[in-house]
């Protein structure tokens, strides 16, 4: 058991509302629980919304792959959903651009909580909560993402990674049990402001990145450093955060 799927294509309108969806995907591992591949939400008559439902025990519990404006604007996207006890990702997005992911709980899956891969462009990330997976809570590559009010706690590796250019990362929450709470590794011309990091070893630590601006961030009782820069983070600004 566990090799049938959601799956749906280009020119599909799909609304998944008050549904679980479990053992998808678990014995095939190019699948995933719910996956939807180009569909753009700016065409008539297409789109893909998850909202108010249950993904647990599947391989990945929501993935969109080429997908476009499935956004707030269009009322689409992943929102107000559990994710959960999946064998790798909660919610992953790849090549998948103007997505709306908002006020999920993703928890006790394999790998990642929360991933925004490669080519997956200026998405809006806000309102939810990522902890207790087996690798990050967080994971934000590529370019153009708003990403706020998340929080993240108690996740194996790291709460919050980032990989990419141009991010604004405002009010976010780390907390406890990794080694970073927020780290940014070839992160550019980036803004990161209003976040709190609490017991994890490290705040913050960029690393071989640039232009950055991490202002106004309360860090408070790491083990380790509150803010650490490595490498070469050139002409990025700290300033007025408080580190206790």
């Amino acid at each position: 058991s566990g090799e049938g799927y959601i799956y749906n294509v280009a020119g599909s309108e799909t609304l998944i509302q008050y549904a679980e969806i479990c053992n998808l995907g678990r014995n095939a591992s190019t699948r995933t629980g719910v996956e939807t591949n180009a569909v753009n939400g700016n065409n008539s008559a297409e789109g893909f919304l998850v909202n108010k439902s249950d993904a647990h025990h599947n391989y990945r519990g929501v993935r969109l792959v080429s997908n476009s404006n499935n956004s707030s604007a269009n009322s689409e996207g992943v929102t107000n959903s559990l994710i959960h006890d999946n064998t790798h990702f909660g919610v992953d997005l790849f090549s998948a651009d103007n997505i709306y992911v908002a006020s999920n709980r993703s928890y006790d899956n394999g790998n990642i909580g929360m991933s925004n891969g490669s080519g997956a462009d200026s998405n809006t990330w806000t309102g939810n909560y990522s902890y207790s997976n087996s690798s990050y809570g967080f994971s934000f590559a590529a370019t153009g993402h708003t990403i706020t009010s998340n929080y993240a706690y108690e996740n194996t590796t790291e709460n919050f990674d980032f990989n990419g250019n141009t991010m604004t990362i405002t009010s976010n929450w780390a907390y406890g049990g990794s080694t970073y709470g927020f780290v940014g590794n070839f992160l550019y011309n980036s803004t990161l402001s209003s976040n709190t990091a609490v017991r994890n070893t490290y705040g913050i630590r960029l690393q071989n990145g640039s232009n950055d601006v991490v202002s106004s961030n309360t860090f408070v009782s790491n083990t380790g450093y509150g803010v650490f820069l490595s490498n070469s983070n050139d002409n990025t600004v700290i300033n007025s955060n408080t580190v206790v």
